[in-house]
């Protein structure tokens, strides 16, 4: 038996080996490996060929440290240290360099690793953000004075005033028509909309998010006193109380023939408050379960 437990077989070549020759590993029973170390080193030798091979050992290159200027050798083509040593590495990496910030020219230190990546080109965050907007010279519409903006302002109808204070001096004693306010849901809608992707919204999703589809189910859960129609029951953050109709949603806009949302807002059946009552949302689930959409 002590003989047997000295020994062990390679899965790999099939010899009984001493025990020193496996590697430990916890997770198996006898706390070994199943190969041997001369298995595992060939097998990385082969595996290392096939991923890696135009790396051979034998090729070394020549560079030259940035530090310190002596030249040093690299083993492998696809290293490109730029330091000989940890030393000078850390010397490089730590000194300072003086640039000029390319907003306002202002001359800053900047440590070297710094600009490796790619960096010290401004002297503080605010150069940054005003070198990468694009600067416009604008006539304040108030009091006639030139002053700069940005475009990301001009494309979005701003940047129109110098000041806050010419803009609430322009915006004194002016209102805004009847006509436009009542218009005002209708100017930013189809094309014109900021969020419009060639009218890839259906008709069905626009109805029911329209601001009429909203105060028609307010209304009917202040008719029911925001209760189910059938229990009596107050809706829950699990079961909340949604608006049915009576007559279907469907129905109605095959009935009327309706193809666009102005045609359903000018739809007076479709609006009707008796045609609507008040359910659970399990309910209101169920019902249509049992009697379809």
């Amino acid at each position: 038996m002590e003989e047997e437990i000295k020994t062990k077989v390679c899965s790999r070549c099939k010899r009984g080996l001493p025990l020193t020759k496996f590697r430990r590993e916890k997770s198996r029973k006898d706390g070994l490996q199943m190969w041997c170390k001369d298995c595992q080193s060939e097998y990385g030798r082969e595996r290392n060929k096939i991923l890696h091979p135009t790396e051979s050992k034998i090729r070394d290159v020549l560079r030259i440290c940035k530090q310190c200027g002596i030249v040093f050798e690299v083993k492998y083509p696809y290293q490109h240290p730029q330091y000989c040593s940890r030393e000078c590495a850390y010397i490089g990496n730590r000194s300072k360099i003086k640039c000029k910030c390319l907003t306002f020219g202002k001359e800053f230190e900047v440590w070297t690793s710094y600009i490796v990546r790619g960096g010290g080109k401004y002297c503080s965050v605010g150069c940054k953000s005003i070198a990468r907007r694009k600067r416009i010279n604008r006539v304040c519409q108030q009091c006639g004075k030139e002053f700069e903006t940005t475009q990301y302002k001009v494309d979005h109808e701003r940047g129109k005033f110098c000041s806050d204070e010419c803009s609430r001096k322009f915006r004194i004693g002016k209102k805004w028509s009847e006509d436009k306010c009542l218009n005002l849901r209708y100017i930013r809608r189809g094309e014109n909309a900021y969020q419009w992707k060639d009218g890839v919204t259906s008709l069905n999703n626009q109805i029911r998010h329209c601001t009429k589809m909203r105060k028609w189910i307010l209304s009917i859960f202040a008719r029911d006193n925001y209760r189910d129609w059938f229990s009596g029951c107050k809706g829950t953050r699990k079961n909340p109380i949604q608006a049915h109709h009576i007559i279907p949603f469907h129905t109605i806009i095959e009935k009327y023939n309706i193809t666009t949302l102005e045609e359903a807002e000018s739809c007076e059946e479709l609006w009707d408050i008796n045609n609507g009552i008040t359910m659970l949302k399990n309910s209101h689930k169920a019902y249509h379960d049992m009697w379809g959409w």
